[in-house]
């Protein structure tokens, strides 16, 4: 019987891990900050550290770049620093290929667009350093299709949530279980 518990807890455990597994893709935020160089294109150093200024918020980078918030994600703020100014940074983002990318740069009092590109790496110069924010556009704006009455109605971009296959997989699991310890417990009651 401790054998079949231990299995139970096991086929449970591997069936959870679909969860995480079967997520939608997304970037994982993952940011790698390099080439920093100055004017000439010589090598600089740069200071990465936490910042203490507000999160940039996808409203606020709504506002500068003209994409619905519902479509941005923060992938990173930090605060650069060097000794040496204009600097150039290229900023790579794991998991965004293809996808528009936003450098967003706190100027003191506001928020400032810097520049865009697409994914997987955007490059941009500063003339001042300190909060700078990264944004992915995650979705496109949904297209609007006919209806029958005339009206438009949207359509909305599929998502790739797939966990309604990993919780049938662990009903199936813990059902299968179940079915198992009750036969065990009947022949053990019939002995």
């Amino acid at each position: 019987m401790k054998k079949l518990i231990s299995l139970i807890i096991s086929l449970s455990m591997i069936c959870s891990i679909g969860f995480a597994v079967l997520a939608a893709g997304s970037p994982d935020g993952v940011v790698d900050v390099s080439g920093g160089k100055d004017a000439d294109g010589n090598s600089i150093e740069v200071t990465i550290e936490d910042t203490d200024v507000p999160l940039c918020t996808p409203e606020i980078a709504s506002r500068l770049t003209g994409v619905p918030a519902s479509e941005l994600k923060l992938l990173w703020q930090k605060n650069l620093s060097s000794e040496t100014l204009p600097a150039t940074f290229t900023f790579t983002c794991n998991g965004t290929d293809d996808k528009p990318l936003y450098v967003i740069h706190y100027n003191g009092s506001d928020w400032e667009l810097i520049t865009s590109g697409t994914g997987p790496s955007v490059t941009a110069t500063f003339t001042d350093l300190s909060p700078v924010a990264l944004f992915v556009r995650e979705a496109e704006t949904p297209t609007a299709t006919p209806a029958a009455d005339g009206a438009d109605k949207p359509t909305s971009p599929k998502t790739e949530d797939n966990s309604n296959v990993s919780l049938l997989l662990i009903i199936a699991v813990i059902a299968a279980s179940a079915a198992l310890i009750t036969k065990l417990s009947a022949r053990k009651f019939e002995k």
